[in-house]
């Protein structure tokens, strides 16, 4: 298999917009927006676009208490889009991964899976009375795409997971999808 030359900062920022980030309607402006973990955004967001042709710029917006990082230059915005499959606008229930992460090298392929879980994952620890206590960690999307593929390029590490939908009370977003290893 011929692997891609695709980098690993390349594939965490993709991935960093697919579930968290928004790519204006109008091409101008990639951004991400987080109200928890604000330092963990703003330090990974100035990491993975040091290849950017122009230089990151993070804000706060005060009334929704947020941390917004975001990305400018038409040009490359539409190019990055358009060769990582990223919709512009709304996109939740759209995603997928990005064809280039199928023949990425390992560590690239790697990088992309803890992004998505570091952005949108969760641990949940079940305490038992007696003997183990049951550790699951989850992802959870709208995508159901994005949801098994996420599922298979697991696999390519040996790790088992399962996939289980269920209803959300968000009534924008009803039909949620959980990867849980």
């Amino acid at each position: 298999v011929v692997k891609n030359g695709l980098s690993v900062n390349e594939a965490r920022l993709a991935e960093l917009i697919l579930t968290d980030g928004h790519v204006e309607k109008n091409g101008y402006r990639i951004k991400v927006e987080m109200s928890k973990d604000k330092e963990w955004l703003e330090v990974n967001f100035r990491e993975i676009t040091n290849f950017w042709n122009t230089p990151s710029v993070v804000t706060t917006n005060d009334s929704r208490q947020t941390l917004i990082c975001s990305l400018k230059d038409k040009e490359q915005i539409a190019l990055f889009t358009k060769t990582h499959g990223i919709p512009f606008g709304k996109k939740s229930s759209d995603i997928k991964i990005p064809n280039m992460i199928w023949n990425a090298p390992i560590e690239t392929v790697a990088a992309f899976i803890q992004m998505a879980f570091d952005a949108e994952g969760d641990v949940n620890v079940n305490r038992k009375d007696k003997g183990f206590d049951n550790v699951v960690v989850n992802y959870s999307t709208c995508s159901k795409h994005f949801a098994y593929g996420l599922q298979a390029l697991l696999l390519k590490f040996g790790i088992d997971s399962h996939v289980y939908n269920y209803e959300s009370e968000n009534a924008l977003h009803s039909k949620k999808y959980r990867v849980s290893i």
